[in-house]
């Protein structure tokens, strides 16, 4: 099977700066439809998953302009790099020229690896095999192939993604119809192309945080999050327009996950916001504690999760997998807390 098990994932990141995160890269790496066991491979064969010297600090663990003397992407955090990478190598350099395989692929990341027994490629092989998974499939769906069968029985096709390490994605999918994963998984990026417009109904514009507020404070937002209790979570799943199949772990579950509920939710106030936690948690105001927070804001107990404050010390989340939507106590801290817009 081409993708490795989230348990054996994190056992080859044991010991290393990434393991901390090794959650939050995996959803990730699938996220974009990019093998983990590739993701996994590529780490430790470029930097010893972050440990090398030029690497080091940089949370980049990928090589990507980083070297000695020299300019370099420095992440916040190592699922921020995965993210940056695996949208790159589902851009219009990569995946989005005809690149399926580890030798076309590399052979275009790194030009000196084209031959296949290239011990670079042999390395990545290696290593992402110790997760139990494939390293040589690059790109993997819910099946663990680039051609997968959505939930309305439609083939998948491939999204056109224009991605580079440093820059912002630009969107371009022809039918959500033909391909609800691969749609799902490029949804962020249609919604950063639309928050930076600078228009009417974006961050840019005052109108957009009135519309907000009242949307928080008469209930719509957070009542429509509360109705979905006891939907199942759904790694991948659901949509602004509600519960659906989601991918990976979440394929065979119609639901949400943590940040399509609260997506849904507030699509509900005639307001967009990004597809994952990673973006979500950079939307709108920052609101300094929990003593200061409204109904509708954003509560993030890490950067891989996220919950809805409803007042009166209750949040509404969608878990995990196994569990469904449920009302909860708030947790003593939280990293971030996001009033959107």
């Amino acid at each position: 099977m081409a993708i490795p098990s989230l348990d054996r994932f994190r056992k080859v990141l044991e010991g290393t700066p990434m393991a901390t995160e090794a959650d939050a890269i995996y959803n990730t790496s699938l996220r974009n439809n990019v093998n983990p066991a590739f993701v996994a491979g590529l780490a430790g064969a470029e930097s010893s998953f972050g440990t090398a010297g030029f690497a080091r600090g940089t949370k980049n663990p990928f090589g990507w302009g980083v070297y000695p003397g020299g300019p370099g992407y420095n992440y916040k955090s190592y699922a921020e790099a995965t993210d940056a990478v695996t949208k790159g190598l589902r851009g219009k350099t990569y995946f989005g020229s005809g690149k399926r395989s580890i030798n076309d692929v590399m052979g275009t990341y790194t030009p000196a690896t084209r031959s296949p027994g290239n011990q670079h490629i042999g390395n990545i092989r290696s290593i992402g095999g110790r997760t139990g998974g494939d390293a040589s499939q690059v790109f993997v769906d819910s099946d663990g192939s680039i051609n997968a069968t959505d939930s309305t029985g439609d083939p998948a096709t491939a999204a056109t993604v224009s991605q580079t390490p440093q820059d912002s994605i630009e969107l371009a999918v022809a039918s959500r119809g033909k391909g609800e994963s691969l749609f799902k998984a490029v949804m962020k990026g249609a919604v950063a192309a639309q928050f930076g417009t600078g228009t009417q109904g974006t961050q840019s514009d005052p109108s957009y945080l009135q519309t907000q507020n009242a949307a928080a404070d008469d209930g719509t937002v957070t009542g429509a999050a509360v109705a979905q209790k006891g939907t199942p979570y759904s790694w991948g799943g659901g949509t602004p327009s509600g519960p659906s199949r989601g991918f990976g772990r979440g394929a065979n579950t119609v639901g949400f996950d943590c940040s399509s509920l609260v997506q849904y939710a507030w699509s509900k106030a005639g307001v967009s916001l990004p597809r994952t936690t990673y973006d979500q948690i950079k939307v709108g105001q920052a609101v300094p504690n929990i003593g200061q927070a409204r109904p509708g804001d954003l509560l993030f107990p890490s950067t891989g999760h996220v919950q809805m404050y409803l007042g009166n010390g209750k949040v509404v989340e969608a878990p995990r997998t196994g569990g469904v939507v449920q009302v909860v106590p708030v947790r003593s801290s939280y990293i971030a807390i996001r009033r959107p817009g």
